[in-house]
């Protein structure tokens, strides 16, 4: 059965867990990493998620974010690797903030095998989304600071993201902090929908109306058949270990 259809018994599995679905994912805390190599013991210790086949962890530190998204799923793996034209959107919201993500555009490699490594054969540039006076939407640069990367992990498609939760003297971030709750969502959208328009304002409220609902409370599965993957987690960031400042 293709992710998103859901049975009638995953409906009532899923009605009667909602009493635990109403926890937030707690965020591990990690003491400033060197590179994403130095974060897998961390990432063997944190809290995971797995929602309709995709599989979420989340760490931070004072100053940085860092998402883990894999999943082994066949049909997740092509959408969120860009086989069906999909953009993939990572968004996040503070609560009582503003809304600001990553959308990755995805093209096909020069010299790239689809028949032999489909997801190989694919390449990708990441944008920044959030208020128009902000920017955004705009191409990433290294002096954002913020990482996307996709991998290839035996046969476990991976995205691993890094995002400033403060500004830092950065146009892009977060805007959140150690301890502050936040939305995060994860999206593979199709091209007719993959670009939110209008001018100024939250980017995502140009998403209202469509599948992706921000007055929902913690997991939400929102998959609609046929026509891309969506989810949104209310996430709660670890705070600053005692006698740490």
């Amino acid at each position: 059965m293709r992710p998103g259809a859901l049975s009638w018994w995953g409906c009532f599995v899923f009605l009667g867990l909602g009493a635990c679905a109403a926890l937030p994912q707690k965020s591990r805390w990690v003491f400033e990493p060197g590179d994403f190599a130095s974060l897998q013991a961390d990432w063997d210790k944190a809290d995971e998620s797995i929602v309709d086949g995709l599989k979420v962890r989340v760490l931070n530190s004072g100053t940085q974010l860092h998402l883990l998204v894999s999943t082994d799923d066949r049909t997740l793996k092509d959408e969120f690797s860009g086989q069906y034209a999909q953009s993939v959107l990572f968004w996040f919201q503070p609560k009582g903030g503003v809304g600001r993500g990553l959308r990755v555009e995805f093209f096909a490699r020069k010299g790239g095998d689809p028949w032999k490594d489909p997801i190989e054969a694919m390449d990708h540039r990441v944008y920044l989304e959030g208020p128009s006076p902000e920017g955004t939407p705009r191409s990433l640069s290294e002096e954002d600071g913020v990482e996307c990367l996709e991998r290839v992990e035996s046969g476990t498609l991976v995205w691993e993201l890094k995002l400033p939760l403060r500004a830092m003297g950065k146009d892009f971030c977060v805007g959140a902090a150690p301890g502050d709750s936040l939305r995060l969502g994860i999206e593979a959208t199709p091209p007719a929908e993959a670009d939110p328009s209008g001018g100024g304002g939250d980017f995502l409220d140009h998403k209202e109306g469509r599948h992706l609902r921000r007055d929902t409370d913690a997991v939400v599965l929102q998959h609609r058949v046929g026509d891309g993957y969506s989810c949104v987690l209310d996430v709660l960031l670890a705070p600053v270990p005692r006698g740490q400042k």
